[in-house]
């Protein structure tokens, strides 16, 4: 059973909408960056440009929470993640987590100033990379059972947690800098997607949930980490805990996109009351309806 004829157009609006504020935010984000940023002092210069910015941050993600309460959307819809798409970004998301986790073991190992919660990230990592490509091989049928990859999920969570919280307690970046308060919202977004993925895993699944923290997690990941990136390229930023911290907010952005173009384009259903997995003629019936 597909998504009913009314809430696809809303659904695809919405989705559409996030990708333009996504494209908008990493532009405006970027300009502000290098236009405004006091690297002497950590801050933001106080003017017109910074204050917009701040509005329509703030603005952005308001309206795409209510954008995605207010749409007209199937509740027994389910975010199918075995599609071609969502199968490559999975690969990247766990390359992603991968590459972040060798960072800061290279950190952890060679600097001075390694701490436990470095040693949490670096194996939280390594978990968070065989829940993504989990993803991948599920959608194959060769890879471990929908609660095994929940767990999996919920050591994603804990990874990002981790992250946030070197940020938050790292002494020797300023507390409120706009670069730390820019990633915190993007990991704290892709906190709240990688949660909406594994209530799908374990036959719990909120189309409105996964629709606002998808549309979220796209929206602050671009404008927080690609502003950071490329300023990190042209004015090396002192800790490199922030540009690994960037790119882990890119990937997994890019994979919330990945996921929204799929829940816009080929939204399945199935049984509300449906709390087993498919088997696997109804899977390949459903994947045939999605692509």
């Amino acid at each position: 059973m597909k998504s009913t004829p009314s809430s696809r157009p809303c659904v695809r609006l919405c989705a559409a909408i996030a990708a333009i504020l996504a494209a908008v935010g990493a532009i405006f984000g970027s300009l502000m960056l290098f236009l405004n940023y006091d690297a002497g002092v950590g801050y933001f210069k106080s003017n017109a440009v910074t204050v917009i910015f701040t509005l329509f941050y703030v603005g952005g993600v308001i309206w795409l929470l209510l954008s995605a309460i207010i749409a007209k959307q199937d509740r027994s819809s389910e975010t199918p993640t075995n599609g071609k798409l969502n199968g490559v970004f999975d690969l990247i998301a766990a390359a992603t987590a991968i590459a972040t986790s060798v960072v800061w073991a290279l950190l952890y190992f060679v600097g001075s100033r390694s701490n436990a919660i470095s040693i949490v990230t670096v194996i939280c990592g390594i978990l968070s990379a065989l829940y993504f490509a989990s993803h991948f091989f599920r959608a194959r049928r060769s890879a471990p059972s929908a609660s095994v990859a929940a767990l999996l999920g919920f050591a994603t969570v804990l990874w990002l947690i981790s992250i946030v919280a070197y940020m938050h307690f790292d002494n020797f970046v300023t507390m409120n800098s706009p670069i730390k308060t820019l990633l915190v919202f993007g990991l704290a977004a892709a906190m709240f997607a990688t949660l909406a993925d594994v209530r799908r895993l374990i036959g719990r699944h909120i189309p409105r949930y996964s629709l606002s923290a998808h549309s979220i997690t796209l929206f602050c990941g671009c404008a927080s980490s690609i502003p950071v990136i490329l300023y990190g390229i042209i004015s090396p930023i002192s800790d490199p805990h922030y540009t690994a911290a960037a790119l882990t907010v890119l990937g997994l952005s890019a994979l919330s996109g990945a996921r929204l173009y799929t829940i816009a384009h080929g939204a399945c259903s199935i049984s509300s009351d449906t709390r087993t997995e498919p088997t696997a003629d109804i899977q390949e019936e459903r994947t045939e309806q999605c692509e």
